[in-house]
């Protein structure tokens, strides 16, 4: 039933992201605190960007690393406080699934860029 964790523990780490990274880029990129709240704000703001800074700021920053962070918090509250297998909690794993969820990004970056981009 460890599962049921995920959900909350990918929502807890996209609404982190989410307000860091338009902390972050509020120089350069007028981007929603939250972009799902404000989906035209977002959309106008995104529209803006060239493809290249969409696919990093959305697909890998806004996708990607926070599934990443998600389920490796998942797994270390697992592991830490379920005792289950540490299958991918090793320092190779955290290190694999950061470049894989980091290339994932870019896939759906770009995928996400051909519907904004009409």
């Amino acid at each position: 039933m460890s599962w049921l964790l995920l959900v909350p523990c990918v929502l807890v780490i996209g609404v982190i992201v989410d307000a860091l990274l338009a902390m972050v880029t509020r120089p350069w990129i007028r981007l929603p605190v939250f972009p799902l709240l404000n989906i035209k704000a977002a959309r106008e703001a995104f529209r803006g960007l060239s493809p290249r800074v969409y696919v990093v700021v959305v697909g890998v920053i806004g996708w990607g690393w926070t599934c990443f962070g998600g389920i490796t918090l998942w797994e270390y509250l697992r592991f830490h406080y379920w005792g289950l297998s540490a299958s991918r909690f090793s320092v190779f794993g955290v290190i694999w699934g950061f470049f894989v969820w980091s290339a994932a990004g870019i896939w759906f970056g770009y995928g996400s860029w051909k519907r904004i981009a009409r």
